[in-house]
């Protein structure tokens, strides 16, 4: 081997090699700094990008907060237009309400607007004819003046005639109130005669019954009656039934020991009540029919037998006055017996399933307000509702329903 060659070649392969480290080294410099300032290039651009980005980002942020305020004054705008709406709303329905009435009362008076236009031209002629008569009146006047002094003795007579009926009324009056005593008189004696037919012991004097005796067996005979069918009341509301002819003040008091205070009891009357009630007031028998008790009542409290069932239409055609949004919309087949609450007879209860009220629940939902229209629309007795305590009652009912159906 020549190691010569190869130890003078060495120096010169190291310094190839220093030279080549030297380059590669170079290179690899100017690549990092090719590749930093590319990056800085970059990295200069991304930061402009990002500060025209947080530009747009503040300018989007303003515009935000500005739509935000306007939304906000346009949700109050809408709040005070919802509200103006519901108000609007409840008002339209009003006026449909009241539209409704007013076509009923358009079609309830239809008939008469045909009746008045027929009538008019009559009443025309007949206006003509009176002005006519008037001017002959005057005319006559005028030619009569002579007969002036005979026409003051007819006032003066005529005067003297109605002081002369006013005293007939009087005695009228004071007639009517004798012939009461006497029909009372004359129940008294009936009763005496009826007391007297038990023969008393032999050396015994009769034993005299007193009228609270008397008035304490007939109050007794009251669980005989039928009051779901006559109905109840009390003797705050009672009505001077000596009023009707054949009722006198003992056979008031009989009655009243009965439970039987007012005209509309008496009204409702079926054949078979009149016979109880005879028999419990120990009274002539067919007394009652024959004096006519019912009739004279129904008179009294304006419920006729022919006019009932123009009432009930009259009545039924206020039905939309009554607020069914509040009590509640029920069917006929569903009724209660409305009549078990205190206040409520066949009559009420009639007129009230005419406008639609048949359940305890309806009533239970009673406001001030649905008492006062009710007994407005069933003309009843002002503040009677109220003072009956339907809605009260009602509430007990159904109360009792629910538990019923519970324990079911």
């Amino acid at each position: 081997m020549n190691w010569q060659g190869i130890s003078a070649d060495l120096p010169v392969a190291l310094i190839l090699m220093i030279v080549a480290a030297i380059l590669g080294g170079l290179i690899i410099w100017i690549i990092k700094q090719w590749g930093y300032r590319s990056l800085k290039a970059e990295y200069d651009q991304k930061v402009g990008e990002y500060g025209e980005l947080s530009n747009q980002h503040n300018l989007l942020s303003g515009r935000h907060n500005e739509l935000e305020t306007k939304f906000n004054q346009i949700n109050a705008k809408y709040l005070e237009v919802q509200e103006k709406f519901d108000v609007q709303a409840r008002q339209l329905k009003e006026c449909s309400a009241k539209r409704l009435e007013l076509e009923q009362e358009v079609m309830v008076l239809s008939p008469f607007r045909a009746k008045y236009e027929d009538l008019q031209p009559k009443y025309d002629a007949a206006q003509l004819k009176i002005d006519n008569l008037n001017t002959e009146v005057h005319s006559l006047t005028v030619k009569n003046t002579g007969l002036s002094d005979a026409l003051k003795e007819e006032r003066k007579e005529n005067m003297d005639l109605k002081n002369s009926l006013s005293l007939l009324h009087g005695l009228q009056a004071k007639y009517d109130n004798s012939q009461k005593e006497i029909e009372g008189l004359n129940a008294r004696i009936a009763e005496l005669e009826s007391a007297q037919t038990e023969t008393p012991p032999k050396g015994s004097s009769p034993k005299k019954e007193s009228e609270a005796e008397v008035l304490a067996r007939i109050e007794e005979k009251a669980k005989n009656l039928n009051f779901e069918r006559i109905g109840l009341a009390t003797i705050d509301e009672k009505d001077d039934l000596k009023i009707i002819k054949g009722i006198g003040p003992f056979i008031e008091k009989k009655l009243n020991a009965l439970k039987i205070f007012t005209f509309r009891q008496i009204a409702n009357f079926t054949n078979e009540d009149e016979e109880k009630v005879t028999d419990a007031i120990e009274f002539f028998p067919g007394r009652i029919g024959r004096d006519k008790w019912v009739p004279q009542a129904k008179k009294l409290i304006g419920m006729d037998e022919d006019k009932e069932e123009v009432i009930l239409e009259r009545i039924k055609a206020r039905a939309g006055e009554i607020n069914f949004e509040r009590i509640g919309v029920v069917a006929a087949d569903e009724k209660d017996d409305l009549k078990l609450i205190k206040g409520i007879g066949p009559f009420i209860e009639k007129k009230l399933n005419s406008i639609g009220i048949y359940t305890f629940a309806q009533i239970a939902r009673f406001t001030t307000e649905d008492e006062d229209k009710v007994n407005e629309v069933i003309e009843f007795f002002p503040g009677r509702i109220r003072r009956d305590g339907w809605q009260s009652q009602a509430n007990s009912f159904v109360e009792e329903k629910e538990e019923a159906q519970g324990g079911n």
